[in-house]
């Protein structure tokens, strides 16, 4: 069976373990690494990576092992930015069309 390894920066830890999960703390630093190794690794069959992580990645990264592995890797999306975008796909489903909060 393969595994799902979560790919969160230090301040996360030990979140996902708590939960019985598979978790890497990382750095901007250190994430293009810890997460090639990960993707190109048999055993693990999703790699979820903070999108707190993401942009200290080259850009086309993540496009190119989207591309190369489809389904492989996944962003978890940031706990600020998942209320806002929860609540504003709670109001698209509602009036039927996008919105922009700005703040």
């Amino acid at each position: 069976m393969k595994k799902i390894i979560f790919l969160t920066p230090s301040g996360a830890w030990p979140g996902f373990v708590l939960a019985g999960m598979d978790q890497i703390s990382a750095t901007p630093q250190s994430v293009k690494e810890l997460l090639l190794t990960q993707v190109n690794s048999p055993e693990i069959g999703l790699v979820v990576l903070d999108e707190r992580l993401s942009s200290s990645l080259p850009e086309g990264l993540l496009t190119h092992l989207d591309h190369q592995y489809p389904g492989k890797v996944t962003i978890l999306p940031s706990p600020i930015a998942a209320d806002t975008s929860f609540a504003l796909e709670v109001i698209r489903q509602a009036i039927g069309y996008h919105i922009r909060i700005q703040g």
